[in-house]
């Protein structure tokens, strides 16, 4: 993100880019970062979705399967090459901003576990929206 970026980067640690290339097939996504060789299969299943003032909240379960499980590329939807970039928030939480072509993507990525604390994940997701949505909606 260029230095005029009203988006708070600083607030976050360990920034880490990828260059990905994704396939799909139905409900099935099958990721290779050209960056460093990684590959992986996964299937994102719609939870639910609300929309609230600026932001719109979608939860998705993602589920990883074995790279051999993605069909034959003949039969693939869709192909994107995504640049990726990641921001740790804490060891479940990311900041991601994604750009495919021209369109940026921001989003907060949540990896929850039954063994979550759940009231700290809480305290850290209304801190990070807050001063998200308090950078982003600015007045300028």
């Amino acid at each position: 993100m260029e230095k005029s970026s009203i988006i708070p980067i600083h607030l976050f640690k360990n920034r880490l880019d990828q260059e990905v290339t994704e396939y799909c097939q139905r409900d099935l996504i099958y990721s290779y970062d050209r960056s460093n060789d990684a590959q992986r299969t996964y299937q994102k299943l719609w939870v639910s979705d609300c929309v609230d003032h600026n932001l719109y909240t979608v939860a998705f379960q993602e589920e990883s399967h074995p790279t051999h499980r993605f069909p034959c590329t003949n039969e693939i939807n869709e192909k994107r090459n995504i640049h990726k970039i990641h921001y740790k928030i804490n060891n479940r939480m990311f900041f991601m901003i994604e750009k495919e072509d021209d369109i940026w993507t921001l989003y907060i990525k949540y990896n929850h576990a039954s063994n979550v604390e759940l009231d700290k994940m809480n305290e850290d997701w209304n801190q990070t929206i807050q001063k998200i949505s308090k950078s982003i909606y600015r007045k300028h």
